[in-house]
């Protein structure tokens, strides 16, 4: 069955591939067309964390990777996707996503991922200002600060496919499957969050200049066989 996909490749899931018994605690294709309409940008995974366009709108809908995505201004632009528990008391996970930014280095905090308010995000991903790189932070309940990896640069005006995993006691970052950054955590437990989940904004901080395509949240850290595959099925030719 297609579920959907790049008009010239064809992407087939079986009933269940989001469920949890797979893992996932979230998977957003971000096709929508652009819209602030409450619960539109559909979870298609079992915990159903749908969210809503803020100051998004028809433009917002392009061309991505996979099908569609949504282009975000930088100023206003992001998903409300509320309070979730998906990950709460997580022992792993795995964040990926497809990222294209209008510029780097990063004129300001931007946002892609954030779970919980200003004061514990757990976790958190955005591009650093003045740097071509995205930051990776989480949080346990032994250390506010546990766990930090960035990326390796990203170039400006083409896709990356981003993947920050933990294992329970290391953080990993890749870029386009390729592994980089590790981080070794004190705690081996998620702290619950304390607020809304965002896509495309970093509560508090900045928001995402640029695209963002099928981002997908994990329960499991996935391997780096998985992360390659991932990438190889979903990139464009």
């Amino acid at each position: 069955m297609r579920l959907h996909g790049n008009p010239n490749r064809y992407i087939f899931l079986l009933g269940g591939v989001f469920d949890t018994a797979s893992g996932f605690a979230g998977v957003w294709h971000l096709e929508e067309d652009g819209n602030t309409v409450a619960d539109n940008y559909r979870d298609v995974s079992s915990y159903a964390g749908h969210g809503q366009g803020m100051s998004m709108e028809a433009a917002s809908q392009v061309s991505s990777v996979i099908g569609f995505g949504q282009e975000f201004d930088g100023a206003d632009d992001y998903i409300d996707l509320g309070a979730s528990a998906s990950l709460d008391g997580a022992a792993a996970l795995t964040i990926s996503f497809w990222c294209y930014a209008d510029s780097v280095r990063f004129p300001s905090i931007s946002g892609i991922f954030s779970r919980g308010s200003n004061s514990r995000q757990v976790p958190m991903i955005y591009g650093v200002p003045d740097q071509d790189y995205l930051l990776f932070r989480m949080e346990t309940p032994d250390n506010a600060g546990d766990g930090e990896v960035i990326t390796t640069g990203l170039t400006r005006q083409n896709w990356h496919y981003i993947s920050f995993t933990w294992d329970g006691s290391v953080v990993t970052a890749y870029v386009d499957a390729v592994p980089g950054a590790k981080d070794n955590t004190e705690g081996t437990v998620l702290s619950d969050t304390d607020g809304d989940n965002f896509i495309g904004n970093v509560s508090g901080d900045g928001k995402w200049d640029g695209k963002l395509d099928e981002l997908r949240v994990s329960r499991k850290a996935r391997s780096a066989d998985w992360i390659k595959l991932s990438y190889e099925t979903q990139k464009m030719d």
